[in-house]
């Protein structure tokens, strides 16, 4: 399990730029401006195919857009680029809506809320259109350093994490922002939300993993995987309940458990970094830049259990050996001071 399985291939002369699972299709981007959509619901660990719903050309007139996020709703596709590029893609027909130069690096993140379209950029910018006047309503320096990655909680609350280890906590409604450090001025590669909305857990420097809670920011609650984690950068972190994943430039993808600092599992397969995590069914699918692979929940939770009920039954029988130790010293005691009598 530990290996899992091939699940597709990027077509020769492509790479993965970007994935996004919206839960029903994974959405790839490559770097020639390719951009399909795949439907894994005939996909098992045992086999299956993907199937293809999708192919649309990303082209702003003449010169293909290289995809670096997305986000879509029922009739459009938003996608940010690595030139800075903000475009809008018609889902049915691939027709390009609207493309707009917003940033003046790389869009790292983009999300759509309600009729507003947030993103981030590498030149430390979040900033916010307004989809029905098309104008930009909020503009937010948020750093000098490339903005790397974004969490938007609702379409006024957004969380930014930016190369200079920085973590801002931004209030557009009320104009104000929190921001804390990381720590050891290490860039900030990727960070994921808790499903309880509190627990933040980031992927920073070179394998640098932590978590925090952002009700109280004056230090880590975790450093995870010490000793046996990643040791390269953190792309991409996945959570499952109280359980996440993480994927990384060392080829490998790690669970941890949000309240425990080890890393619990270890994943293989890649021939190069893990990019993109995703759950698709009892699936966890992920990606480097030129294939997807799959690995079955059910063997690693089951693998899991088994580890606990061992760890659990080692620790239980040294609980045992040394309350025995300490009958054995207890007599030893008791048979002295008889002696001296």
């Amino acid at each position: 399990y530990k290996y899992g399985r091939l699940l597709s291939k990027i077509e020769k002369d492509e790479y993965l730029s970007m994935a996004h699972n919206d839960g029903e299709l994974l959405h790839c981007g490559t770097h020639k401006g390719l951009l399909l959509s795949w439907d894994l619901s005939n996909v098992s660990h045992t086999g299956g195919s993907v199937k293809e719903v999708q192919r649309i050309n990303l082209m702003k007139g003449n010169k293909a857009i290289s995809p670096s996020c997305l986000d879509l709703d029922r009739d459009t596709f938003y996608v940010g680029d690595n030139d800075g590029g903000v475009s809008m893609f018609h889902r049915v027909s691939g027709k390009c809506l609207s493309y707009e130069s917003e940033h003046k690096a790389k869009v790292a993140n983009i999300k759509k809320i309600n009729k507003n379209l947030f993103h981030t950029g590498y030149d430390g910018y979040l900033l916010v259109r307004d989809l029905e006047s098309s104008r930009i309503k909020h503009s937010w320096i948020a750093t000098k350093c490339p903005l790397s990655t974004m969490i938007a909680k609702d379409d006024s609350n957004i969380i930014v994490g930016s190369w200079d280890s920085g973590i801002c906590q931004i209030d557009l409604r009320g104009k104000s922002a929190t921001r804390f450090t990381c720590g050891n001025k290490s860039p900030i590669r990727t960070m994921t939300l808790h499903e309880e909305g509190n627990i933040l857990v980031v992927g920073h420097g070179i394998g640098g993993l932590r978590s925090w809670d952002l009700r109280n920011t004056e230090k880590p609650l975790f450093d995870y995987g010490l000793g046996n984690g990643h040791k390269d950068v953190v792309n991409t972190i996945l959570f499952q309940k109280d359980r996440f994943f993480t994927g990384a430039d060392d080829h490998r993808v790690l669970m941890f458990d949000v309240n425990r600092p080890k890393c619990l599992d270890k994943l293989h397969g890649h021939s190069s970094g893990v990019i993109h995590l995703s759950f698709s069914g009892d699936l966890l699918v992920s990606a480097n830049s030129k294939s997807f692979r799959k690995h079955r929940m059910t063997d690693i939770t089951n693998a899991f259990n088994q580890a606990e009920e061992l760890r659990h039954r080692k620790a239980q029988a040294e609980q045992e050996a040394a309350g025995e130790a300490a009958k054995k010293e207890e007599t030893k005691g008791g048979k002295k001071k008889k002696g001296k009598r």
